[in-house]
């Protein structure tokens, strides 16, 4: 209908790759109705061009759930899109590209017992995925680069949140061990560790 606009929309899709969005806001910067837009995401991921992450929750009234982030399936179309194909920590998208590998990696490893989300609470305290098998939670934090068993602070205050919690995981490029926060094992491990999704789950799966 406004290739244009569908265009632009895509754009900024990939820009704000792995990014909280949210529909309004994206309606008022394309210059479309957010019905519009809708539509145009669900064409999108009806044909497999993106996926979109909702947030999880136990409790609606203390998490947002409104808007969710979204990511291309083609690192190859996001390239294009941005006119980016340059490679390693020198590009400024660096950390929402390991963030990306290790969404598409988990995705395509998800069982039906299995969803993908992120969390994110009204403090703006933020975790990349969590891992739901059996309804069950995993928190797990993406950082391009980590030194030491010092715990992410959105990670904390999600496990503060949700105190049961049995694992999380740091993924990074380089610090790998195991911490212990209350009654929850925090393991670093690499970010090519998502190409196994048993790594991440000590339920049946």
């Amino acid at each position: 209908e406004n290739i244009r606009a569908f265009n632009n929309l895509l754009y900024l899709l990939a820009e704000r790759q792995g990014s909280l969005i949210s529909i309004h806001s994206l309606a008022n910067e394309i210059g479309l109705t957010s019905r519009t837009v809708e539509k145009y995401l669900t064409l999108l991921e009806n044909t497999y061009t993106c996926f979109p992450l909702g947030s999880y929750s136990q409790n609606i009234g203390n998490e947002l759930k409104k808007s969710r982030k979204f990511f291309l399936y083609d690192f190859g179309i996001r390239n294009t899109l941005l006119k980016d194909f340059s490679t390693g920590r020198g590009r400024k998208d660096f950390g929402a590209i390991n963030e990306s590998f290790v969404f598409l990696n988990l995705l395509w490893q998800l069982r039906p017992n299995m969803e993908l989300r992120f969390w994110r609470d009204k403090s703006g305290n933020e975790v990349d995925f969590v891992l739901l098998v059996n309804r069950r939670p995993t928190p797990i934090e993406v950082k391009s680069t980590w030194p030491d068993a010092n715990i992410p602070q959105g990670l904390k205050a999600f496990l503060k949140r949700y105190p049961d919690t049995r694992q999380a995981f740091v993924l990074s490029a380089n610090y790998t061990g195991v911490a212990q926060y209350k009654n929850t094992q925090i393991v670093f491990t690499k970010i090519t560790d998502c190409l196994n999704l048993q790594n991440f789950s000590k339920e049946q799966i």
